[in-house]
């Protein structure tokens, strides 16, 4: 699979969402004389789904996790075969769902979690525009943790911070939360260095058991198909509050730093959506909306993404995947933008 796509387009300006219209209807009557337009069927079809991560990570286990279930809740059942486009944290996918992907309504994407942001965090490589995609739905916020190698002997952040050896996260592209997070805490004196380029999360955690890197920023799925691994870890600190009895990354960062780990916060504030395609027809993207809310409550489907580390229960819509993304856009300020590009652009 090719690294990149040649879409030959220009980076645009963020578009602004349309606002919600109340639409009134003068004539009851002529509302009800309107014919009914028929259910959509998938029957004998084919739904592609372009995940932006490489087999075997946290992204796309859920990406098979969904292409497992969503069919039962779709009419027809149909089938989804799911095409693998890795590469830049899911910008590659994005480009690809953006410009080149079909608008018929058999194509959907989960490029990632951080890659809505990367137009405006750091606009190079992205040919896309976020606010324009259709927003599926996605099946909860995810927590992410620091992860350090238990041969370390570390137990706490106090022993963290005062390690005498540098700390080695590894981590994707040096914009998206895995790399970003480990840098805003080396920031505030902690003993990191920061190796990007790594395709996936699965990768890193094969690194961490080889030797290579010592230490990752991620979700417990990314440990889905290596269990033993996430035995040989300890996790110190988490993104979001929770039940877990961890502290949380933002009690050992200034207050600037609390701004930058909000921001690439969105990540796991939106989880994982799946997207269709600018353009797609609204009639698909209301099936597909319809039948992802019905999927995430699913028993069957609980019972999976509980053993993968995914979330479950607690779905977002379509419609409050976008809010949280405007939102965001929005509390990026210049001051802070320019500091998280700073930041991006250093490669360790």
């Amino acid at each position: 699979m090719p690294e990149t796509y040649d879409d030959g387009g220009n980076s645009k300006p963020i578009a602004q969402p349309l606002s919600r219209r109340a639409f009134i209807g003068s004539s009851l009557c002529a509302l009800l004389s309107q014919p009914a337009k028929a259910a959509i069927t998938f029957s004998g079809k084919t739904i592609n789904l372009i995940v932006g991560f490489p087999p075997g990570g946290g992204v796309d286990n859920g990406a098979r996790l969904m292409a497992r279930y969503l069919p039962r809740f779709l009419s027809g059942t149909p089938n989804i075969v799911i095409q693998n486009m890795p590469g830049a944290g899911g910008v590659i996918a994005g480009n690809y769902l953006y410009t080149k992907a079909p608008r018929d309504g058999l194509t959907l994407g989960v490029p990632g979690r951080d890659w809505p942001l990367v137009p405006i965090l750091n606009p190079s490589g992205a040919r896309y525009q976020p606010l324009e995609f259709e927003y599926i739905g996605s099946t909860g916020e995810v927590n992410t943790f620091i992860w350090l190698n238990k041969n370390l002997g570390i137990a706490n952040a106090g022993e963290f911070k005062a390690s005498k050896k540098p700390i080695i996260f590894g981590g994707m592209t040096p914009d998206t939360q895995p790399s970003m997070v480990a840098k805003i805490l080396a920031m505030n004196g902690y003993p990191i260095k920061v190796v990007s380029g790594y395709r996936g999360t699965a990768e890193i955690v094969n690194a961490i058991e080889s030797g290579e890197v010592d230490a990752i920023k991620t979700n417990a799925a990314s440990f889905a198909r290596r269990p033993d691994m996430a035995e040989k870890t300890t996790r110190l600190m988490q993104l979001l509050p929770s039940k877990e009895p961890l502290p949380l990354t933002s009690d050992f960062v200034d207050e600037n730093s609390r701004l930058l780990l909000k921001l690439t916060g969105y990540a796991s504030a939106t989880g994982m959506p799946l997207v269709a395609p600018p353009g797609s027809p609204g009639e698909y993207v209301a099936a597909y909306r319809d039948a992802f809310a019905k999927m995430a409550v699913d028993p069957g489907f609980a019972d999976e993404a509980e053993k993968l580390g995914e979330p479950h229960g607690s779905p977002l819509g379509g419609e409050q995947i976008k809010a949280i993304l405007q939102d965001t856009i929005n509390a990026a300020t210049p001051a802070v933008l320019e500091t998280f590009r700073k930041l991006a652009s250093l490669s360790n």
